[in-house]
């Protein structure tokens, strides 16, 4: 199948990508969380993963990553949307923190999961023994690392999904997205202590669906199909991922700064 007959160019459409990070994101965690070994520099956490998935894709170059990822703004609009999105998206991570803390109970959370043990010694442990610079770009690289692979998981799926026959193309990437965010919450089994609190993979999917979506729509904006274009002519869901990146980095940094955990 060449570029012209996937949904999205460059993604590869096997879903080994997918199994492959995975793999290493899991195996990883198994070490750190069950065998007791140092938890892993999140630089290099993140990037191994993240390195191995682009390793796939049919083009590897700096343009067609960052067109991959939701990161290349090649018009005047969609630099003005990116823009946009960086104010945009520290209010939407503020007003979640806000939200996470008043009503808990509807959506219970966990501090920088991918470290904590378990979820009720996640900030006690974890968040307080970073100083605040040290947590600011922590956070920066965690929202990197998790908000770049779920697009390029959502897209690879959205390629699959069409494939093998899906030929309502917008339903393919929304699945694929949304497949992306559920492969997304599974990476935190042996964080959120495997199945005892299946709670928090819920919680971790809806705020995850909430950056993506965000995203979503800053790539229609961004594209113009809702400035003036017939929404017709969509065939597949851009991506432009500022705003998901800023959202989830202020998102996890907010809620670093809160001393209690809620359960």
């Amino acid at each position: 199948m060449n570029e012209e007959d996937r949904l999205y160019k460059f993604i590869p459409i096997s879903i080994l990508p997918l199994i492959v990070a995975t793999i290493i994101i899991l195996g990883s965690l198994y070490f750190e969380v069950v065998g007791g070994y140092e938890p892993m520099n999140p630089v290099i956490f993140f990037t191994i993963p993240l390195l191995t998935t682009i390793l796939f894709m049919t083009v590897e170059t700096p343009r067609t990553i960052m067109m991959a990822v939701g990161m290349w703004f090649p018009t005047l609009r969609s630099k003005i949307v990116a823009l946009i999105s960086i104010p945009l998206g520290i209010l939407i991570g503020w007003g979640l923190v806000k939200f996470s803390s008043a009503y808990s109970s509807i959506l219970p959370i966990a501090t920088y999961p991918f470290v904590a043990k378990n979820y009720a010694t996640a900030g006690l442990q974890t968040i307080l023994s970073l100083s605040s610079k040290v947590g600011f770009f922590l956070y920066f690289f965690v929202s990197v690392g998790e908000e770049f692979a779920v697009v390029l998981m959502g897209k690879n799926l959205a390629n699959w999904l069409y494939s093998k026959g899906m030929k309502n193309t917008i339903l393919a990437c929304l699945l694929g997205f949304l497949g992306g965010r559920i492969l997304w919450a599974s990476w935190h089994f042996f964080s959120y202590g495997e199945l005892t609190q299946p709670y928090l993979y819920f919680s971790a999917l809806i705020l995850g669906s909430l950056f993506t979506i965000a995203a979503i729509f800053a790539g229609i904006i961004a594209k113009g199909y809702l400035t003036g274009k017939d929404v017709s002519t969509l065939k597949v869901i851009p991506i432009l991922l500022p705003i998901a990146v800023v959202a989830h980095w202020f998102f996890d940094y907010f809620l670093s700064k809160l001393m209690i955990v809620m359960l």
